[in-house]
């Protein structure tokens, strides 16, 4: 009986260490893509703020840097025309801002994206 009861105790042990391992990984991921979209949102904010006319369609400055664990990632902005029905390029732009990271599990993203007018005085 002590040999079974012992079997079945080292069983859950085995399934509590391996739950656990998938959780501290999965939080991992969580921080590292919360990290990205405030990245992201933060140079989209960034872009918004220097108005209208400063940027044109089109790619915008590439950045570089690493995540808080050191992970590398790239930012990556675009402006766009919104495609919107009755506006043009020069009433309204869409901005999509793109962080791009890889790390033992495969390749990840997060995207912020906003639209703008140019508003009449």
């Amino acid at each position: 009986e002590q040999v079974v009861a012992l079997g079945i105790v080292a069983i859950l042990l085995v399934v509590l260490a391996a739950m656990m391992v998938q959780s501290r990984k999965a939080g991992h991921q969580s921080q590292l893509g919360y990290e990205a979209q405030n990245l992201a949102e933060n140079r989209l904010e960034q872009l918004a703020n220097l108005g209208f006319n400063q940027y044109s369609p089109g790619p915008q400055s590439a950045a570089s840097g690493r995540l808080q664990d050191g992970t590398p990632y790239v930012l990556a902005a675009e402006v766009y025309s919104p495609g919107l029905q009755g506006l043009t390029a020069q009433e309204a732009r869409r901005i999509r801002v793109v962080v791009s990271w890889r790390d033992a599990s495969g390749n990840h993203q997060r995207q912020s994206e906003s639209c703008f007018a140019r508003v009449q005085k």
